[in-house]
């Protein structure tokens, strides 16, 4: 049997004190404000804004000429008393024109408790129709004034 080999410790001993660690600590003991402003010098990750959202609206949206509406966001829009165009540009955070869209019906308006004579003025005054069932009231056949 052998002897048992010292060296191993001694040599992690000697690495805990060094003549650097000593220097280090010393330093840090008679400048304590040196570290903080080595952290402000460091540069900072600063998250990337988006190009398309330059002038405060998404121009990724493509083409903004072209956003179908449904009777939802119309009835919402009628109950919370909002405007159309700015409520849509709000929610979509880009400049838009709107069209109706396919399923608007007068049923669907007439079960959410509107007079479907009020919910298609308000659609004929700033919307385009996109379907074949609103041309009564681009060709006048049907009265939106209502009647008191």
């Amino acid at each position: 049997m052998g002897k048992e080999k010292i060296s191993p410790k001694f040599t992690a001993m000697k690495r805990l004190i060094s003549s650097k660690m000593i220097k280090k600590t010393k330093e840090d003991i008679l400048n304590p404000r040196k570290k903080g402003l080595e952290k402000e010098k460091s540069p900072r990750n600063m998250p990337q804004v988006s190009s398309a959202l330059f002038f405060k609206h998404n121009s990724a949206l493509v083409p903004p000429d072209r956003v179908l509406v449904d009777t939802n966001f119309i009835n919402f829009s009628i109950q919370n008393k909002l405007d159309l165009e700015k409520a849509m540009i709000d929610c979509l955070y880009a400049k838009s024109s709107h069209r109706v869209h396919k399923g608007f019906s007068h049923s669907q308006t007439c079960s959410s408790g509107f007079t479907p004579v009020f919910a298609l003025g308000v659609i004929c005054a700033g919307f385009q129709p996109a379907i074949a069932g609103l041309a009564l009231i681009s060709q006048g056949m049907l009265n939106l004034k209502s009647s008191e």
